[in-house]
């Protein structure tokens, strides 16, 4: 699924350094059918500053913070044997409500104290994939340098 670029860039076909308080996507996704121990998930490398997804229509799921990646498993609203479903985001950030944590979407049109362009919207990858069901989502290493230990978690 290719993903259009912020609008602020020129890639996206728009170009425009203006206030964008929300941003709209639209894809169709194409889904072969899945067997019974696979899951779709839909991944999302970043999204300034909340995010709303639709699938067919039916927010799917939701997210806040624009610097934190996550995921949604779209198995359940599309089933087995979906082939074609059109997937809806809407990426919302007040430029100028400057309570939330700063980075690519600044409250001023240029640069000041930045060294890259103003960017609202999606600005991570994006990227749908089938997982086995059973899997392991994370890791996470624990050193204890006192026991001379490491500790292993999934």
């Amino acid at each position: 699924m290719i993903v259009p670029f912020s609008p602020e860039a020129a890639a996206s076909g728009i170009g425009k350094q203006a206030f964008f308080r929300s941003v709209w996507y639209r894809r169709t996704l194409e889904c072969p059918p899945l067997d019974t121990d696979q899951r779709w998930l839909l991944h999302f490398g970043a999204v300034d500053y909340s995010a709303t997804v639709w699938a067919d229509g039916r927010i799917v799921g939701r997210h806040d913070g624009g610097y934190a990646p996550f995921e949604i498993d779209l198995t359940e609203r599309l089933g087995r044997e979906r082939h074609r479903v059109a997937i809806v985001v809407r990426a919302e950030d007040d430029p100028h409500d400057l309570g939330k944590p700063r980075g690519k979407q600044d409250w001023q049109l240029q640069p000041h104290s930045i060294c890259y362009p103003r960017t609202s919207g999606i600005w991570q990858s994006v990227w749908a994939e089938v997982v086995p069901a059973t899997r392991i989502g994370s890791i996470r290493w624990t050193p204890s340098l006192e026991r001379w230990e490491i500790g292993f978690e999934a």
